[in-house]
């Protein structure tokens, strides 16, 4: 959601990673360009106790930068991810490979080339950081189905973090006993995370000591927004 300072992301990893529990952080695209700064940034939260990094191929135009991009280009889809060079995306994973050596830390490697380039590039991008050294890859746009899971798991075979399972009139998409053979044997739901956004807003409405705190809270977050 461009909220969070890279500083921030270390102390939320270093408060989390004292429970014992192994923890994966995203690291977006590495918070910058260069290779050398995403060296520093992968052993920095290898200090505070992460055991996997996520690397993506976005620009940095996400959550709430994309809902900004999306007013300023309106005939573009905003759902169409921008993303880097695969040159670029890949000296990076380089670069987050390196860092890990040595270490109990894990490289995953995330890609969401799909809408913009399609099944071709993704695969190839995925091989691609494989032979880096990268032990995970993550779709995470245009993985959806079985079907999607074989023909992906045909040409990169391996481990492999499904993005999401999601149902449709209580049915869903997939079936973990289905993908795990095919190497998918991490799965992210996302739906929790909104579940403590929610409860955290129920607990809020109901323990306020001031009525309607909550809601002027809200007012004046959207209102910040407008003015961005």
């Amino acid at each position: 959601m461009a909220m969070l300072t890279f500083d921030e992301l270390v102390c939320a990893t270093e408060r989390v990673a004292r429970v014992g529990l192994p923890v994966i952080v995203d690291g977006d695209d590495g918070y910058g360009e260069s290779p050398a700064v995403v060296y520093h940034r992968v052993r920095g939260l290898i200090r505070a106790g992460a055991q996997a990094v996520t690397i993506d191929d976005t620009t940095g135009i996400r959550g709430f930068e994309r809902y900004v991009y999306s007013k300023a280009y309106p005939e573009k889809d905003p759902f169409v991810e921008p993303v880097v060079s695969r040159e670029s995306w890949l000296s990076k994973i380089k670069a987050a490979v390196y860092a890990c050596q040595d270490t109990d830390c894990m490289v995953i490697v995330r890609t969401e080339a799909y809408s913009a380039m399609g099944w071709e590039e993704v695969l190839i991008r995925c091989r691609q950081a494989r032979r880096l050294g990268a032990e995970m890859t993550l779709i995470c746009d245009g993985l959806e189905t079985l079907e999607d899971a074989r023909t992906v798991n045909q040409a990169d075979p391996g481990w492999k973090m499904w993005p999401d399972i999601y149902s449709v009139n209580g049915v869903p998409n997939v079936e973990l006993s289905d993908i795990r053979p095919l190497g998918f044997s991490l799965v992210s739901f996302h739906i929790f995370e909104k579940a403590a956004m929610y409860g955290m807003l129920r607990f809020g409405r109901e323990e306020s000591p001031e009525e309607g705190a909550v809601e002027k809270r809200i007012e004046m977050i959207k209102n910040s927004m407008g003015e961005l």
